[in-house]
């Protein structure tokens, strides 16, 4: 997907297959979007889940997307790195969820050493998986935001 630098040095991802785009800064900033986006195109072409609105994208309410990162400290040294792995993985939307968040795009789960990671509470090693989250009050939001045009359509369809 490229990413082109604007006149004003502000940067913009455009999607080749969909009206979707990502200004930023620079291109660190939003690198792990369009790396969502790509991915969302892979797992299902016609499913675009990050959209802004725009051409073919009308009804889609925008969503603001946020970085998240979880950590699990290993308590077991000698588990299976595979299985830590999997249940991290296992355990991503209830941790998001107890922050009040929907998960929209995780990337792979990996270990790292502890004293690499804030937030691992002096753990030696640790799972962590960066994702794209959205807060559940904006998903509400946007989804009535969504809705009213349909319920306003339908009344007037009513008579």
């Amino acid at each position: 997907m490229p990413v082109r630098r604007l006149d004003d040095g502000t940067v913009l991802a455009e999607c080749r297959h969909c009206p979707w785009t990502m200004p930023g800064a620079f291109p660190a900033e939003i690198e792990l979007y369009v790396s969502a986006h790509r991915d969302q195109h892979r797992a299902a072409p016609a499913a675009v889940l990050l959209s802004t609105p725009g051409e073919g994208h009308e009804s889609a309410a925008a969503v603001p997307v946020h970085r998240f990162r979880a950590v699990w400290p290993v308590d077991d040294p000698q588990a299976a790195p595979s299985e830590l792995l999997t249940q991290a993985a296992a355990d991503l939307d209830a941790v998001a969820g107890r922050h009040a968040l929907a998960v929209t795009h995780a990337g792979p789960p990996r270990l790292m050493p502890g004293r690499a990671v804030p937030g691992s509470g002096g753990a030696a090693l640790v799972v962590v998986i960066d994702a794209l989250v959205q807060r559940l009050r904006d998903v509400a939001t946007a989804d009535e935001a969504a809705a009213a045009p349909r319920a306003a359509r339908a009344r007037a369809a009513a008579g």
